[in-house]
């Protein structure tokens, strides 16, 4: 953590959020996101494009709660 400052923690907080709303910009539908995203034990291996849709969808709720 030293070599990368002690806020790189901090930095995916939000993420998904964020590329949903791109997605939605780019008028994908709201079943092809969900279908894009792992559940949240998951998200690490999703982020390295290892895994999709794995233990997923993301609810509405838990997008809300990672901009807070």
């Amino acid at each position: 953590m030293a070599l990368h400052g002690i806020n790189l923690p901090l930095a995916f907080n939000g993420q998904e959020i964020v590329y949903r709303r791109t997605f939605q910009r780019f008028n994908m539908t709201t079943e092809e996101i969900d279908n894009y995203f792992t559940g949240s034990a998951f998200l690490a291996w999703n982020r390295m494009g290892n895994i999709q849709t794995w233990s997923g969808p993301l609810s509405e709720y838990w997008h809300q709660y990672q901009l807070q």
